[in-house]
């Protein structure tokens, strides 16, 4: 027999910080960085709920923090929004990350992260993704500062909610990251290079039984 699932609540559109955008052209701007939150229904435990920041994928191009279905080649992946929804009915604090994409043109970071910066990891997705989307071929520059300006609102997401984790009822001791594709190689360089301070780290691939 089927058990319904456990109430939660979301929060849409929460701004954790805010990114620079338009780099090399002559309107410049920065915009609002935003997250939704997904929170069992009650009050949290004694000490806190553990959680889980979730970034979508998309080659750095395409996906939002509450859609990013892709099909290809029959299959189709879980969206990020659906994992947060499951394991928020499941007790956990979760969070999808929305972060700028590189058409936006972020600017390059004051320090840059990635150490090779000639070669583009699997860039013929990037180029495949922007061919879908009717963009032109980019630069190994552009492509850099897209990916690195995820990485780094990826970690700045997670700072937010860990400086914040009170609001939500979160044990600190008990914060993983992840995502899917491009979310979850933005949420390893948070940990790993940008040194935020998660218990795990989660790399999703596939999709969900959804009978589970």
């Amino acid at each position: 027999m089927s058990t319904a699932p456990a109430p939660i609540r979301v929060e849409r559109d929460v701004r954790y910080g805010e990114g620079a955008i338009g780099f090399g052209t002559d309107r410049p701007a920065v915009r609002a960085l935003l997250m939704d939150t997904y929170l069992p229904a009650g009050e949290p435990p004694a000490g806190g709920r553990p959680a889980l920041v979730m970034s979508h994928g998309g080659a750095y191009h395409r996906g939002a923090k509450d859609r990013d279905e892709f099909e290809q080649g029959g299959s189709q992946n879980t969206p990020v929004h659906e994992y947060c929804e499951r394991f928020a009915a499941r007790g956990y604090a979760c969070f999808s990350i929305g972060y700028r994409l590189t058409q936006e043109l972020p600017p390059p970071q004051p320090r840059p992260i990635k150490l090779d910066r000639q070669t583009i990891a699997h860039r013929e997705r990037s180029d495949w993704v922007r061919n879908l989307l009717g963009l032109p071929p980019a630069s190994t520059a552009e492509l850099l500062n897209g990916i690195e300006a995820t990485w780094v609102d990826v970690a700045g997401a997670f700072r937010f909610i860990h400086a914040n984790a009170a609001r939500w009822g979160i044990d600190t001791d008990r914060m993983a990251i992840g995502g899917f594709s491009a979310g979850a190689v933005a949420s390893a360089y948070a940990a790993f290079a940008l040194g935020v301070p998660a218990a795990a780290v989660v790399c999703l691939s596939g999709g969900m039984n959804r009978e589970d």
